[in-house]
């Protein structure tokens, strides 16, 4: 086999090691860090009935925000996602938490599928979520969610991927789909409850871990005394 055919790093850094770092520093810098500064951004976009420019993650000061990236408009599981994050308005303010939703479409295609009617795959004009424009696709870059499987598009999308951004424009919590699977609304409110729980109390969320149950100190003592806690129930 010849040399050539083997794409291995070892040897994309013996041809060319100052542009292989420098390809492997890039691509840790678009990867987002928890408890570090979301990556800003500053996007034109749609809301309602009208287009709406220059939104920036400062907007959202001392409120949480998701970020909801999603591949297009006019497409099958996003819309679900929309509407399901409406329809959760309310238990999302008693959270002091707002959705933004990000595509890499136009604000004329997010205020397009905004009128359109359900009947016609629009969303109907009943949605209080900005829909953003990334349209140079710099933002998913950002926050690692840019997919080059154009899968015979002519651009590329963002895989569905949702981020939680604290009041203090802190990167709390963040994960990414495959595209085939929706998001729950639930679980996305579920998180928000633990992160603002264990930041006034100090005190850590243990797995399926709902408002209201137990919590305990994140010390030996605190941990063996849940875990004894624990055996004790399912023995019961």
């Amino acid at each position: 086999m010849a040399a050539e055919d083997l794409e291995s790093p070892a040897l994309r850094f013996l041809d060319n090691p100052h542009s292989f770092l420098i390809s492997i520093a890039f691509s840790f810098d678009m990867v987002p860090t928890i408890r570090q500064p979301a990556p800003n951004f500053c996007l034109n976009g749609a809301e309602g009935f009208d287009t709406i420019t220059n939104v920036t993650l400062d907007k959202y000061k001392g409120q949480w925000l998701i970020l909801l990236f999603y591949p297009m408009d006019w497409t099958f599981v996003c819309p679900t996602e929309i509407f399901a994050y409406n329809d959760a308005e309310e238990k999302l303010a008693a959270v002091n938490a707002k959705v933004v939703g990000i595509s890499g479409d136009s604000p004329f295609t997010h205020l397009a599928w905004l009128r359109a009617p359900r009947e016609e795959g629009g969303l109907g004009g009943d949605i209080n979520i900005p829909l953003l424009s990334d349209v140079t696709r710099e933002v998913m870059k950002a926050y690692g969610v840019y997919n080059e499987d154009k899968s015979g598009l002519d651009y590329a999308q963002a895989f569905r991927g949702l981020f939680l951004i604290d009041p203090k424009g802190i990167l709390r919590h963040m994960y990414i789909n495959d595209n085939g699977v929706g998001r729950n609304v639930d679980e996305t409110i579920r998180v928000i409850k633990g992160l603002q729980f264990s930041d006034e109390h100090g005190e850590v969320c243990p797995a399926n871990w709902h408002e209201g149950e137990k919590t305990f100190t994140p010390n030996s003592a605190g941990v063996a005394n849940y875990l004894v806690n624990l055996k004790n129930l399912s023995v019961c």
